[in-house]
C-alpha cells in the first residue's frame, strides 16, 4: 500500500527530476550532471518505495532504524559538497585576483606617464 509520504516524496523527486530535464533543454546543466542527477534520483524514488532495502542495509551497518542511515549518510555528503564547493570559490577568487591584477597592470601601462 503506498503511503501518503511515499506519494509526498515521489511528486517531489519527479518535480526535480522535471526541472532538471527542463534546465538541461535551455542549455543550462551538461548532459553528464543530467544523468547522473537523474540516476540519483530515480535511486531515491526506488527507495521510497523499497523501504526495507533500506532497514536491512542499516541494520547490517548497526543503525537501528534506516531513516536514521539516510540522515547519516545525507549529512556526510552534504558536508563533502560544501567542502568541495568551498574549495572551487577559493579556486575561482584567486584567479580572479590575478585576472584584475592583469587588467589594472594593462590599464596602467596604456596610461600616459606625467
Amino acid at each position: 500500500m503506498i503511503t501518503p509520504s511515499q506519494l509526498l516524496l515521489a511528486s517531489i523527486i519527479l518535480f526535480v527530476i522535471w526541472r532538471t530535464h527542463a534546465a538541461y533543454k535551455k542549455k543550462n546543466l551538461s548532459e553528464s550532471f543530467v544523468a547522473v542527477w537523474t540516476i540519483f534520483w530515480l535511486g531515491v524514488l526506488i527507495l521510497v518505495f523499497k523501504q526495507d532495502l533500506v532497514s536491512q542495509a542499516a541494520h547490517s551497518l548497526g543503525v537501528s532504524r534506516g531513516v536514521d542511515l539516510v540522515i547519516y549518510i545525507s549529512l556526510i555528503v552534504i558536508f563533502y559538497f560544501v567542502y568541495k564547493i568551498l574549495v572551487l570559490i577559493n579556486d575561482l577568487d584567486g584567479k580572479i585576483t590575478q585576472i584584475i591584477r592583469k587588467i589594472a597592470i594593462n590599464e596602467a601601462k596604456k596610461r600616459p606617464h606625467r
